[in-house]
């Protein structure tokens, strides 16, 4: 029985360490700027962002001059720093907020619902059809 702790507490331990072992964590520099730095303290993105939250399936919410967007593992902005508030990747999507209303993006930055929902809970139903052609297909359940 303690044997078969020990090895699930080893294997969780460690799953979660391949997790998250290369993503890159939020640092402030001197200037007060947040860039990020891998696991030995480097800095791998410049600090250029007065906000910046940890990586989620590959992508992190920034913030310059109140406005949020998001950047991939190599620093470079895959969704413009436009929107008024942002909430992580999930599944491939994030729910982004324009001028008070809320719409969701994919991981190229695309907007796949319009910023035209008064909550990010009418979201919830969203479903994301992959065409064989290229592109997607984009419905509300309404």
């Amino acid at each position: 029985m303690l044997k078969r702790f020990f090895f699930s507490a080893v294997a969780a331990v460690f799953c979660f360490g391949i997790m998250n072992a290369d993503y890159p964590r939020p640092m402030e520099s001197m200037s007060g700027l947040y860039g990020y730095a891998n696991s030995v303290g480097q800095m791998v993105i410049k600090p250029r962002y007065d906000n910046a939250l940890p990586f989620r399936e590959g992508f992190a919410a920034v913030e310059r001059r109140g406005k949020w967007g998001f950047i991939d593992l190599r620093g470079k902005v895959i969704a413009k720093l436009i929107y008024d508030s942002v909430k992580d990747f999930n599944y491939g999507f994030a729910i982004v907020q324009l001028n008070g209303k809320w719409g969701a993006i994919d991981t190229d930055g695309n907007l796949i619902v319009p910023c035209e929902h008064d909550t990010y809970g009418e979201l919830e139903n969203l479903k994301v059809v992959h065409l064989p052609e290229g592109g997607v297909k984009v419905t509300t359940g309404k």
